[in-house]
């Protein structure tokens, strides 16, 4: 579900795969992460921004220098790729406003 974010998974065990979720998980007409979105990483058609949201949401200590101007920016992956080792999540909006995410 969207409460859970893997940067990646390092095993030599076997793992079955779940079957891919053909259908929208989203309620028809739900815009509650895109309203609550702090870095409006969503366009007006509900598309969603990646880089937006990693900008706002993946902090490190480098970032603020890696990332001050427009070339940084625009490198935003492998900067995070590179020094996201140690890295903290600021933000879940999205997540704690997901209707799919409550019991």
């Amino acid at each position: 579900g969207s409460r859970l974010r893997f940067g990646a998974v390092v095993t030599n065990a076997e793992l079955p795969g779940d079957p891919m979720i053909e259908d929208d998980p989203c309620r028809p007409s739900c815009s509650a992460c895109m309203k609550v979105c702090p870095a409006k990483a969503f366009d007006d058609k509900g598309g969603f921004r990646k880089l937006a949201c990693l900008g706002n949401t993946i902090k490190h200590a480098i970032y603020p220098i890696a990332l001050k101007d427009e070339d940084g920016l625009k490198n935003i992956e492998r900067v995070i790729n590179t020094a996201g080792y140690d890295y903290w999540i600021a933000c879940n909006a999205c997540i704690r406003a997901c209707p799919n995410n409550r019991a």
